[in-house]
């Protein structure tokens, strides 16, 4: 073992699950038993397969799947209307915060 090295103390830190992907979300140890966890994650798959992946049955190749994605996501992450923010986007949610903030100071 390395010296800068923790020690695998989870299923989670153990070296496989590097190979489960980068892009996965990974859920603290003890998530088991809280179900508000694997609810944000299967609304945002949910969303994912509803909006991209469902009228899309093959792409020409694993490239263009990716990139399929990639551009949902970053979508989602900036301009993506959320309900959760009174139904405006990222973006604007964040610079009316910012508004906001300057405007007190």
């Amino acid at each position: 073992m390395e010296r800068n090295t923790p020690p695998p103390t989870s299923p989670r830190s153990a070296p496989n699950s590097v190979c489960a992907g980068r892009w996965a979300p990974s859920a603290p140890d003890n998530s088991a038993d809280n179900s508000a966890d694997n609810s944000a994650v299967e609304a945002f798959n949910a969303s994912l397969k509803r909006e991209t992946l469902q009228h899309a049955k093959r792409w020409p190749s694993a490239r263009q799947a990716r990139l399929a994605v990639f551009k949902w996501i970053t979508r989602y992450n900036t301009r993506r209307r959320h309900s959760t923010l009174d139904y405006r986007s990222p973006i604007d949610y964040e610079q009316q915060t910012i508004d906001r903030v300057l405007l007190a100071a």
